[in-house]
């Protein structure tokens, strides 16, 4: 399914997620407002949601309903692993696939 992308929604998003150089930001709220420029800037003709519910969870970014993004920034500890990790297996419920984009400090 194309949904009007030309590459597949997965391969488009994948592509401007790849080419994206966001500058250092302190907050993840400020990663997801650039990637949402970004996205919205690639991909004029697609509908792109920030903070998408459904089934009492919510994704960062949905791109056309079909393609999710979740953003962390700092992860550091085993425990934001874990929640990040049982985050993405409630996405996996409703989508094939997710986008899971790390930004600022990993250690």
């Amino acid at each position: 399914m194309s949904l009007g992308f030309g590459l597949t929604p997965y391969s488009k998003v994948r592509e401007i997620i790849e080419n994206w150089k966001p500058k250092t930001f302190d907050k993840e709220e400020q990663y997801e407002e650039s990637l949402e420029r970004e996205l919205k800037k690639n991909l004029k003709d697609q509908e792109i949601d920030r903070q998408y519910t459904f089934d009492e969870q919510r994704a960062d970014i949905v791109v056309h309903g079909e393609v999710p993004i979740e953003l962390k920034r700092d992860i550091r500890t085993d425990q934001d692993v874990s929640d990040t990790i049982d985050q993405l297996d409630g996405y996996l419920k409703k989508w094939d696939r997710v986008f899971l984009v790390i930004c600022g400090d990993i250690s």
